[in-house]
């Protein structure tokens, strides 16, 4: 029992559930299949038909996507891993890339923030800035199986920017 909470306050690991991997296939193929009973086969040819090449455009982009989304399936990689070495974090969509690492030394400020999920929805996340940039990279503590302090514990640990309650700043 030591050892697994040993193990849960040293490393945080979070993939893509199969149930997500399913629900943007069925999503792209949803809009394939709609965009391709509207078109007929006479719209696909550009040489006839120059104003359809906007939906020609969109249809295949919905099937590269598509495709993408099928071959995700296979990718059982963690889109965000944190451990002693640093944060490591999928930046794309693509699946099977390498993840992006972000070393602790590389980390200037840490916030904990009500973030946007959509327009609609809000939680609460860790925006971690990196030095000499201003764009943040956004860890959403609701994703994760794991509990809001045990997160933070992990950054407390392993870094030099929030070790006090007082930098920690919840702001509405």
């Amino acid at each position: 029992m030591k050892k697994l909470l040993n193990k849960l306050n040293t490393e945080i690991t979070h993939k893509i559930s199969i149930l997500d991997k399913f629900t943007s296939i069925l999503i792209f193929f949803g809009l394939i299949l709609g965009i391709g009973l509207k078109i007929e086969i006479d719209d696909l040819n550009y040489n006839k038909n120059n104003q359809n090449l906007i939906i020609i455009v969109i249809f295949t982009l919905f099937i590269i996507l598509f495709i993408f989304s099928c071959i995700r399936i296979f990718d059982d990689k963690p889109i965000l891993k944190i451990n002693e070495n640093g944060v490591f974090y999928r930046s794309s969509f693509l699946p099977f890339l390498p993840l992006s690492q972000l070393k602790w030394n590389e980390i200037d400020f840490v916030e904990l923030k009500i973030v946007r999920y959509s327009k609609h929805s809000r939680g609460k996340g860790l925006l971690i800035y990196k030095k000499n940039s201003l764009t943040p990279k956004t860890i959403h503590l609701e994703d994760l199986d794991y509990p809001e302090n045990v997160v933070l514990n992990i950054f407390k640990k392993h870094s030099n920017f929030l070790n006090s309650i007082n930098k920690t700043e919840i702001k509405t």
